[in-house]
């Protein structure tokens, strides 16, 4: 499989995985970034809902208060050492809480980003480069 259609494949899945993101948002569902860089950039990327933030809150008090909303919850934190660790951290709390939660996205995204970014803030970079890679090669 050439360098190009791994990029194709690997565009088009996180371009769908977000597609679900918003309908999950379109449907009452809150995701959960770790900072305003995160916000900023789903939101560039035109996501819109009930984005959060919880880098500065107590993840107990946070999973709580999340929790409580009675939604579905999707964690999309960075995919480096303090967020993996934040992530699995978040997922116990919300475990424990009976809450809905989701780590598919984080997963699905973090998988077809091959490690080529570790965070969201870095994911419209990463995709607009993919993009223009993709059509210098007639591959879009």
């Amino acid at each position: 499989m050439s360098e190009f259609v791994r990029k194709k494949e690997a565009y088009e899945a996180i371009i769908e995985t977000l597609e679900e993101i918003q309908k999950n948002l379109d449907s009452g569902a809150i995701v959960v970034v770790e900072g305003l860089k995160d916000v900023r950039a789903l939101k560039t990327y035109g996501i819109r809902g009930d984005i959060r933030k919880c880098a500065n809150t107590p993840l107990a008090v946070f999973c709580e208060t999340a929790a409580r909303k009675n939604k579905k919850i999707i964690l999309l934190t960075d995919w480096d050492e303090a967020g993996r660790i934040r992530a699995g951290k978040m997922a116990e709390y919300l475990e424990s809480l009976g809450a809905d939660f989701d780590l598919m996205f984080r997963k699905n995204i973090i998988r077809f980003s091959k490690k080529n970014i570790s965070d969201i803030e870095s994911l419209c970079t990463y995709l607009t480069r993919l993009k223009n890679d993709l059509i210098q090669n007639n591959m879009l």
